[in-house]
């Protein structure tokens, strides 16, 4: 069997379930994470736009974040083979933390963020209907980071009430690495 580029690949929607590790990188709030959610995805000719949702677990010190929005760019499918994509991706991510020293609610944030999609993927089946399965490296950049300052009072060892102050700087740079499973349907391949 031939392997070749389409050079006419049609149109497709898929809709997928997301899951993948991370780091995050520049923020005093968070460092590793594993996140979940999905994408709804529109291919046609060798373009692709769509929407994504994703949710960061929660950490004890650290908290989560949140982070949605659109992307558009280039789909390259090859015939008997797997298909590689890439995208720039704009959206808004939102950090929260509901630790008290922050205040009696923590913080919550919300930044705008700017993501690079590197992605390759395979459908199982070249009917109409079909699983595809994927995989991404997503760099995003929180645009508009913030501090935070924090504080807490302790009881010294002679009984005296100190007081322990400084700032959380929230948001920075993430690599993560997504895997998906979607279905699609369109024009097989």
């Amino acid at each position: 069997m031939p392997i070749y580029f389409e050079k006419e690949p049609g149109w497709a929607v898929e809709l997928a379930a997301r899951g993948g590790i991370g780091a995050l990188a520049g923020s005093g709030a968070r460092g590793a994470f594993a996140m979940g959610g999905g994408h709804l995805r529109a291919r046609f000719k060798h373009y692709q736009f769509g929407g994504f949702f994703m949710k960061s677990d929660d950490a004890d010190a650290g908290g989560g974040f949140t982070h949605f929005g659109g992307f558009a760019g280039a789909w390259l499918p090859f015939h008997n083979w797997v298909d590689f994509d890439v995208a720039a991706a704009l959206g808004s991510r939102r950090y929260q933390d509901p630790d008290p020293r922050y205040g009696p609610n923590g913080y919550s944030f919300g930044m705008p963020a700017l993501s690079l999609i590197l992605g390759v993927s395979d459908r199982a089946h070249s009917e109409h209907v079909g699983g595809r399965i994927g995989g991404q490296i997503e760099l995003t950049g929180d645009l508009g980071q913030k501090d935070r300052a924090w504080s807490f009072v302790e009881t010294g060892p002679d009984g005296l009430p100190v007081e322990t102050h400084g700032t959380t700087h929230v948001g920075g740079f993430s690599v993560s690495l997504v895997f998906s499973i979607a279905l699609d349907y369109g024009d097989g391949e």
